[in-house]
């Protein structure tokens, strides 16, 4: 904080530090609360819901879009993966006349939320598993394009990997080079390797805190003496805050 400068060299002002400092521990607060909060949820699902935690540790599925899932799809006893597809309405819809065969598109009979909830993961699975099977297939299709053939071929993409999660689920096996979360402690562990290296004394962030993500970290670590609720800003009038 004594290293920060203005745009112009200058000093920043006490009042600026302060307000950036009570900032900062109300970020801190914020944090934990998040992940005091997925902890809970975890736990719950790890004893009520095995599914939900099953699903929840494949990497870029979290836990509201695993109990979606689970509560909307899963909980269904579907004999093949036609049967799958039907239910979210992902499935095609042919139509022939005579010597004309043309495929209209997909149903959109099927739960609503579900099918809006498996094209969101088929956006979430390209970003997360990039080198999963179902990804590679979807590049080597789509390649550079751009638009509409995105958005058509994401559904194909989401009706193959609800299909693939509901194998993992009722047979075992993982969709083809689909990578895991690690367990708690490895991500505390390298969490604090991450804060080690950006110069933050780890023993002085709140109990209990997980690792925040890059763009969460704040530039110094919180202050356990000070109350969070210290108020914003600078007071200008002894009864009047700052509303800026």
């Amino acid at each position: 904080m004594e290293t920060l400068r203005t745009a112009d060299g200058r000093d920043l002002p006490p009042c600026l530090k302060n307000e950036i400092k009570r900032e900062c521990r109300r970020l801190w607060q914020v944090i934990e609360m998040i992940m005091e909060g997925g902890a809970e949820q975890r736990q719950a699902a790890e004893t009520t819901a095995p599914g939900i935690a099953q699903l929840s540790h494949l990497r870029g599925i979290g836990l509201t879009i695993a109990s979606v899932m689970m509560n909307e799809v899963f909980f269904r006893d579907f004999q093949n993966r036609r049967e799958v597809a039907g239910y979210l309405g992902l499935a095609s819809s042919p139509w022939s006349s005579g010597a004309v065969s043309r495929d209209q598109g997909i149903q959109r009979s099927g739960n609503p939320r579900a099918r809006r909830t498996a094209i969101e993961l088929g956006w979430l699975w390209l970003r997360h598993q990039p080198d999963s099977g179902l990804a590679r297939w979807f590049h080597e299709r789509v390649g550079a394009g751009k638009g509409r053939i995105r958005r058509t071929m994401i559904v194909a993409l989401a009706r193959k990997l609800i299909i693939a999660l509901w194998r993992y689920l009722t047979q075992g096996p993982l969709p083809e080079g689909t990578m895991t979360r690690p367990d708690e402690r490895v991500r505390r562990e390298g969490g604090q390797r991450h804060l080690r290296r950006s110069g933050m004394d780890v023993d002085r962030r709140p109990p209990g805190l997980l690792t925040p993500s890059k763009r969460w970290v704040p530039s110094f670590p919180a202050s356990p003496n000070l109350p969070v609720n210290a108020g914003y800003g600078c007071r200008l009038h002894p009864s009047r805050p700052d509303m800026r």
